[in-house]
C-alpha cells in the first residue's frame, strides 16, 4: 500500500467573531484569546482559548472554534452562554476553628467600576465580606483589576479590619490596614506579584497569663515567665513582598494535571519603616496527575522561614504554625510548634515545612472520595530544616460540588500517626471548608 500526501497551506487568522455575550464587554473575552487576526491560525491556541475562558467563570457554555474564511484565512468563533457573576450570601456556620459566625458575603466576578448602576460587565472583580461571631469580626472590600489600563498587568487592593480570638485561649489579634498588588505576567505562564501592605496590628493578653506566669516565677524552684508577655501591645507592620507565580494546572477549581509554585520574599520594617523587623522566605507547591478511572494524585508542599533583621524578636503573628484543615488535618488548629513553658499553648515557630499526598476518585457525579497522608514540622529556630519532630496523619475525605457554588466542599476525618509532642495528639480530628485554588 502506498499512501500519496499532499499538505495543504496553512491558514491566518481572520476575524474574530464573538457572540452571546450580552453583558460582558467584547474586550473582557478578546484579551484571552490568544489568536489574533493575522497571526498562523493553529487548534491548540483554539483549545487554549477554551480553557481561559471556562476558567474565568464568566459564562455556563463557552465554544471556540475555526471556520472557514476568504482564501488562506479562517476565522475564529467564539460563542459563549454567560451566568450569573454576582452573588450575595447570608447565612449562619459553625465549624470547631471559630464557633458560631454569622455571614454577609457581597461579590461580582465580573464587576465595572465604570459602569454605574450595573457595575458588570468589566472582567473586575469586587468583593465586600463581614463575618460577625463569638471568636471573630472580619471586614474587608477588595476589588482587583487584571487588565490595568488594558495592558496584561493586574492591579487590586484590600480595606481590612480583622478580630481574632481563635487563635488562641491567651490573647486576642486585631489587624486593621490596607494593601495594594501589582501583578505582571512572566512568560506563558508565570507572573511577578508585587505587593505593600500597612496595618495596625494589636495583640490583647488575657489576665490569665500574667496570674500564671507570676506563679510560675514564684515557684520553688522558679519556672520561666510566659513567652506570651512580650506580646502585649500595638504594632505598625509596614512590608513589602515579592512573589514569583507559576501555573499551568489545567483548572482552577479542581485540577486535574499541571502544577503550580508560588515563591516569595517579604520584607517589613528596615527601610520600609514601622515597628515590625523581619524577612519571610516561602516556597509553596502543588502537582497534579489525572490516572485511570478520573482519579486525581496530588502533591501540595511548603518550606517557610520568618527571621528579624535586626536581631530582635519576631512578634508571634509573624510566626509559623501547622494543624487544622488546609494542612495537617489530624491535629488540632495551630497545635503544632513550640509551647509556652508557662501555659503549654503553641506560640508558634520560626521555620516550617509541610508535605500532603492526596488521591480522590470519582464515586458519582460531583462526588470524590479521597485518602491522604500529611507530614510536616515547625522549629523555634530561624532556617532550621531538622526533621527530628515530624507529624504526620492519615486520613480519608468527600469533595462535594455544590450547585451554589464553583468550589468543592471538603470534608475530611484524620488520625494522627506521628506526635512528637504527645500533647497535640487529640485523636482523630473532623475537618470541612470550602475549597480554593485561586
Amino acid at each position: 500500500m502506498v499512501y500519496r500526501i499532499t499538505e495543504g497551506g496553512r491558514f491566518r487568522v481572520g476575524n474574530v467573531l464573538i457572540e452571546g455575550n450580552t453583558k460582558t464587554k467584547d474586550k473582557v473575552i478578546r484579551r484571552e484569546v490568544p489568536l489574533k487576526p493575522g497571526q498562523w491560525f493553529n487548534s491548540v491556541d483554539l483549545d487554549t482559548t477554551k480553557s481561559r475562558l471556562d476558567n474565568l467563570q464568566y459564562f455556563s457554555d463557552v465554544q471556540a472554534t475555526g471556520v472557514t474564511g476568504r482564501g488562506g484565512y479562517r476565522d475564529v468563533k467564539i460563542l459563549v452562554e454567560e451566568r450569573k457573576t454576582g452573588s450575595v450570601g447570608l447565612g449562619v456556620g459553625f465549624s470547631s476553628i471559630d464557633s458560631v459566625v454569622g455571614f454577609v458575603n457581597l461579590e461580582q466576578t465580573n464587576f465595572d467600576l465604570f459602569n454605574p448602576w450595573n457595575f458588570t460587565g468589566g472582567g473586575q472583580r469586587f468583593g465586600m465580606n463581614l463575618r460577625l461571631g463569638s471568636t471573630r469580626t472580619d471586614f474587608s472590600v477588595s476589588l482587583v483589576e487584571p487588565w490595568f489600563m488594558d495592558r496584561q498587568l493586574a492591579l487590586g487592593g484590600e480595606l481590612f479590619y480583622r478580630n481574632s480570638s481563635y487563635f488562641s485561649d491567651y490573647f486576642d489579634q486585631t489587624n486593621g490596614g490596607a494593601s495594594a498588588f501589582l501583578r505582571s505576567p512572566i512568560g506563558e505562564k508565570g507572573s511577578l506579584k508585587l505587593e505593600y501592605k500597612l496595618e495596625q496590628v494589636s495583640i490583647d493578653l488575657d489576665s490569665s497569663v500574667r496570674i500564671l506566669s507570676a506563679a510560675s516565677v514564684g515557684a520553688v524552684p522558679p519556672g520561666p515567665p510566659s513567652l506570651f508577655l512580650p506580646e502585649q501591645g500595638d504594632y505598625l507592620r509596614s512590608a513589602l513582598g515579592l512573589n514569583y507565580i507559576y501555573d499551568s494546572r489545567d483548572s482552577n477549581v479542581l485540577p486535574r494535571s499541571g502544577e503550580k509554585f508560588d515563591i516569595g520574599l517579604t520584607l517589613a520594617g528596615g527601610v520600609i519603616g514601622g515597628d515590625v523587623d523581619t524577612i519571610t522566605f516561602s516556597a509553596q507547591g502543588q502537582k497534579h496527575w489525572n490516572l485511570w478511572w478520573d482519579s486525581i494524585l496530588s502533591v501540595n508542599g511548603e518550606l517557610a522561614f520568618v527571621d528579624s533583621v535586626n536581631s530582635g524578636r519576631v512578634p508571634i503573628f509573624e510566626r509559623m504554625f501547622l494543624g487544622g484543615l488546609r494542612t495537617l488535618r489530624g491535629f488540632e488548629f495551630r497545635d503544632i510548634g513550640p509551647r509556652d513553658p508557662v501555659t503549654r499553648e503553641v506560640v508558634g515557630g520560626q521555620s516550617l515545612g509541610f508535605l500532603s499526598t492526596e488521591y480522590t476518585v470519582p464515586v458519582i457525579e460531583n462526588v470524590r472520595a479521597a485518602v491522604f497522608y500529611d507530614m510536616g514540622f515547625v522549629n523555634g529556630g530561624s532556617w532550621d530544616i531538622d526533621v527530628s519532630n515530624l507529624y504526620s496523619d492519615v486520613g480519608v475525605g468527600v469533595r462535594l460540588k455544590l450547585p451554589i457554588s464553583p468550589l468543592p466542599l471538603s470534608l475530611d476525618y484524620a488520625i494522627p500517626v506521628n506526635s512528637p509532642d504527645a500533647r497535640a495528639d487529640k485523636g482523630g480530628q473532623f475537618n470541612f471548608s470550602l475549597q480554593s485554588n485561586f
